[in-house]
């Protein structure tokens, strides 16, 4: 998360002036954080703040993520405080690109999401106020912090002259589809030939887990615990073999309770079927 102070925010509007061409007979500001900035750009500039934009008017916003809300202004030359690496190339002047998440200083993100929380629970019809939905947008809240904020495992390797083969199996785990944000679940296998080094086996659950708590599809999942843990380790071949049930496909669309498996092998485990075999077999008689 990126957070900017008031002091930031006044510094990075005064560098967006300094940016603009003196060209423009009056600034928009976006609701509701555009507002803000045109305020500050009006006297900066010395032009009056427009109610509607036309053509002479310059529109400002003070951060655009997916571009959905400036969509609206194409066409207007556009003024943004901040961009992500994502948002589309809409705007014509910019101070900087910030990355995640960004906390201005006149929000409260908390209350915020909340409020969308809320929203959606009025658009599938049903009623915020009534006691068992009361507290429910707040919950939803501390679920996502709770899920989606698993930090990165700190992996301490170990030298060990091991030739065999190590295997972690029935590894469970939790993800949410990133297409419909509906979870998918099952068991993952992971396996390593050492080279002279190993990791402790508690830190392949953590890797999986790591991996795992986020907006996912299954085969990059897969392929991410592979290459993660042959980067650390830089072992002689990995072996992942992920096997999950979709609630995406069991509760919409075709309504299928199949079973997706997916794996992804590097170095000797590449072009050895009784190594691949190994791994396989281990989440095929996995319960799901």
């Amino acid at each position: 998360m990126t957070k900017i102070t008031y002091s930031e925010l006044i510094r990075d509007i005064e560098e967006l002036a300094g940016k603009i061409d003196r060209k423009y007979r009056a600034v928009f500001g976006v609701p509701k954080g555009g507002a803000i900035v045109a305020t500050h750009l009006s006297y900066l500039l010395s032009i009056p703040i427009a109610d509607v934009p036309d053509d002479h008017c310059l529109v400002v916003d003070d951060i655009i993520d997916s571009g959905e809300t400036l969509r609206a202004f194409e066409g207007y030359d556009i003024a943004v405080l901040y961009s992500k690496p994502y948002s589309p190339r809409i705007f014509k002047y910019s101070v900087r690109e910030v990355s995640g998440w960004v906390s201005l200083p006149y929000e409260d993100e908390k209350k915020d999401i909340s409020r969308s929380i809320t929203r959606i629970i009025e658009y599938i019809g049903d009623n915020p106020r009534r006691e068992g939905l009361l507290e429910t947008p707040n919950r939803v809240l501390r679920f996502l912090d709770e899920f989606f904020r698993v930090p990165e495992p700190k992996i301490k390797v170990f030298n060990e002259n091991f030739n065999g083969v190590v295997v972690d199996d029935n590894i469970r785990f939790y993800s949410l589809c990133e297409h419909h944000m509906i979870p998918f679940f099952g068991v993952a296998s992971v396996a390593y030939i050492p080279n002279g080094r190993i990791v402790g086996l508690s830190k392949i659950s953590r890797i999986v887990r790591f991996f795992s708590h986020r907006l996912n599809v299954q085969e990059r999942m897969t392929r991410d615990i592979a290459e993660y843990l042959q980067g650390i380790l830089d072992p002689r071949g990995v072996g992942v073999v992920v096997r999950a049930r979709h609630l995406c496909k069991e509760m919409r669309g075709v309504r299928s309770d199949s079973v997706v498996t997916t794996f992804y092998f590097t170095g000797e485990f590449k072009n050895n079927g009784n190594l691949q075999s190994l791994v396989l077999s281990t989440v095929d008689r996995a319960e799901l």
